[in-house]
């Protein structure tokens, strides 16, 4: 029995790196129903979908077991991986070999990761061959380049700080999207909309659509569908990032996102934040200034920005409290500084000293309208999150009784 157990937990781990590396759902489950026959099960119930996989081997003498797992890492294609992992689930099926060695073949092919210069030099080709081929010039092509070495270092540096795939689209297409118009404004003769093209195929996940119409048509809808609706949010985020980053305000935003960051992490010091949680404290800063600029695409109402704005922070700052096992109130209070209407006060007190009622009475309706965005937005966040939290106790303390 404990021999079957390590190959639930191995053909577990085997789908789990199929998945990761690119494999349709089709293609894992029949490959571990293939490999759990060749161990000796006369049946093989496989159940995979894009988050989990559920895996039940029954034997000759009506026994039984079964394994399921939670697949929380998201997709990176590496096709020289799957096929170190095809040679190995071909080989155990032709002759199958003792588990513990199968485990560690796995383990071993799973330990492979492609060379870095693989990564840089297969992005700058592929980046501005496409700027070139999407009507660019051969300078906007050879500027695609050096950006593509950009969402390099972020596809490296931002993963463990970013879990969530929409997000990290998002912030990486805003940022390279930024940096591309500052060069066209530098350099006149590139085309940021052709640059930005040939930059943007690198995110697009054009394998996850295939697999996802793939599986849809050959009768796996569920993680179909599934896979589909996530690969229509990764690609609205690239879209909304990049889209930001081209508009008439590009620049500008991606100054106010820069300060905000860096007047935020000001704060920070003064404040005395702990030195390994000032960078994340001053990131909330950004995020919260990213929000009020998001949610500016479809409103111009300042009470209703400040509230998203407000929001946002206060779900970041209650979610780092857990995860680091700290305070909220020092993300929440640092994240918030650029939310405050000091401009905005100043302002409305200089035209009441100048007896400007005007304007005095416009910027006071602003600080008005700051000031209770942010105090219902963080209020009611946080008194939904606490509502989550009590819910899920509850849900807990029942299943343990």
């Amino acid at each position: 029995m404990q021999d079957t157990d390590l190959m639930l937990h191995t053909l577990l781990e085997l789908g789990e790196s199929m998945l990761a590396d690119g494999a349709d759902v089709r293609r894992v489950e029949q490959t571990l129903s293939r490999m759990g026959k060749a161990y000796g099960a006369v049946r093989m119930d496989v159940f995979v979908i894009t988050s989990s996989i559920v895996l039940t081997m029954c034997f000759a003498d009506g026994s039984a077991a079964t394994q399921t797992r939670r697949i929380e890492k998201s997709a990176m294609t590496d096709f020289g991986k799957l096929e170190a992992i095809n040679a190995i689930s071909r080989s155990y099926c032709e002759h199958p070999f003792p588990v513990p060695e199968l485990y560690d073949r796995l383990q071993l092919a799973k330990r492979c990761e492609p060379a870095r210069w693989k990564l840089f030099a297969g992005s700058c080709l592929a980046a501005g061959a496409l700027a070139a081929f999407f009507g660019g010039t051969a300078l906007d092509g050879l500027a695609a380049g050096p950006f593509a070495l950009v969402l390099c270092v972020l596809q490296i540096v931002l993963p463990p700080l970013c879990k969530n795939k929409v997000l990290f689209n998002f912030l990486s297409a805003f940022a390279v999207g930024g940096l591309i118009c500052l060069a066209c404004r530098l350099v006149p003769a590139l085309h940021s909309d052709k640059v930005i093209i040939g930059d943007i195929m690198l995110l697009i996940p054009g394998l996850a659509f295939t697999n996802a119409v793939k599986d849809i048509f050959i009768g796996d809808t569920i993680s179909g569908v599934m896979r589909l609706i996530e690969t229509i949010l990764w690609a609205a985020a690239l879209a909304l990032g990049f889209a930001l980053a081209s508009g008439g305000v590009a620049m500008s935003n991606f100054m106010t996102l820069l300060t905000a960051l860096l007047g935020s992490a000001g704060f920070a010091l003064l404040f005395n934040v702990r030195k390994q949680l000032l960078p994340l404290a001053a990131l909330g800063g950004a995020l919260c200034w990213g929000a009020y600029l998001l949610a500016g695409v479809w409103t111009q109402s300042v009470f209703v920005q400040s509230f998203a704005a407000s929001a946002v922070t206060a779900v970041w700052s209650e979610i780092l409290a857990r995860v680091k096992k700290t305070p909220a109130q020092q993300y929440l209070i640092v994240g918030l500084i650029p939310l405050v209407p000091g401009a905005t006060l100043y302002y409305a007190m200089s035209a009441v000293v100048q007896q400007d009622w005007a304007q005095a009475q416009f910027h006071g309706y602003r600080v008005t309208a700051f000031v209770l965005g942010i105090a219902a937005g963080v209020s009611l966040t946080l008194s939904l999150f606490e509502m989550l939290l009590h819910a899920v106790r509850h849900v807990h303390a029942k299943k343990q009784r």
